[in-house]
């Protein structure tokens, strides 16, 4: 593992010099070279870096542009539902991370996008460490998880409700690394670095204050379900002991 993050890490700083570059087929308007792809002569070959069959990545650089896709392990169906939920939680808040596209790259789970608007806000250094420490806590957790799922006893009402724990896990986990990609941008901003704006507390405080509200539901949620169950145990225990009360009375 320390070798392939080693790899895309080295890959990704030749990569990310990126310059401003306005778009040769429209005027005035600076778009991705890397997503329009109209003009061959402005992209280089694409890098793809495998550790092995079921996890590599894909770095598309163009002059102004680099787009990192992700293939995260899924060695099983558990690992694939993980995987989908995580992946599923994070592309519905893509605004909060700014470089993260809402849709992947057709055969990868999840695509960066990265300008050269980003690189001129932020630190270069700290995106490469964002990505390369992303890859290490989704494998670490979704390993967590597969765990702690097994772990659960069968034939609970607990162990029927996987689905439901996944979710809350995986959405406990997405609030760290949504808070941390929004504090990687307030911190490297130009000219920012000792005095933070009011917008970018601001843009912490709702961007956290949503998603702990998002998991609170999904817990409570969960948290209801399970009083259900167990009113419903204690409901079918108590006519068990009636019948079997009514039966010795007899």
């Amino acid at each position: 593992m320390r070798l392939y993050l080693t790899c895309i890490r080295n890959t990704l700083e030749a990569a990310l010099c990126l310059q401003n570059f306005p778009c040769q087929e429209v005027e005035r308007h600076n778009k991705p070279e890397v997503e329009l792809k109209t003009s061959p002569e402005l992209l280089l070959n694409p890098v793809v870096i495998c550790r092995n069959e079921a996890e590599k990545c894909l770095i598309e650089t163009s002059i102004n542009s680099v787009r990192i896709s992700l293939k995260v392990k899924q060695a099983d169906e558990l690992e694939n539902i993980l995987t989908k939920k995580f992946l599923r939680f994070l592309s519905m808040r893509a605004e909060a991370f700014q470089v993260l596209r809402r849709k992947p790259v057709q055969g990868y789970d999840i695509s960066f996008l990265i300008t050269n608007y980003h690189c001129e806000e932020m630190q270069k250094q700290k995106l490469i460490d964002f990505i390369v420490q992303f890859m290490e806590d989704i494998d670490k957790e979704i390993s967590e998880l597969k765990i702690n799922q097994i772990k659960e006893p069968d034939g609970t009402r607990v162990g029927d409700n996987r689905q439901e724990l996944a979710d809350t896990r995986v959405g406990v986990f997405g609030v760290g690394v949504v808070v941390s990609m929004v504090l990687v941008a307030s911190v490297t901003c130009r000219g920012e670095l000792n005095e933070p704006s009011f917008h970018t507390d601001q843009l912490l405080g709702d961007t956290v204050s949503g998603v702990v509200g998002d998991v609170g539901n999904a817990i409570g949620g969960l948290t209801g379900t399970v009083d259900d169950a167990v009113k419903g145990i204690g409901n079918t225990v108590a006519d068990a002991l009636g019948d079997h009360g009514g039966g010795e009375h007899n």
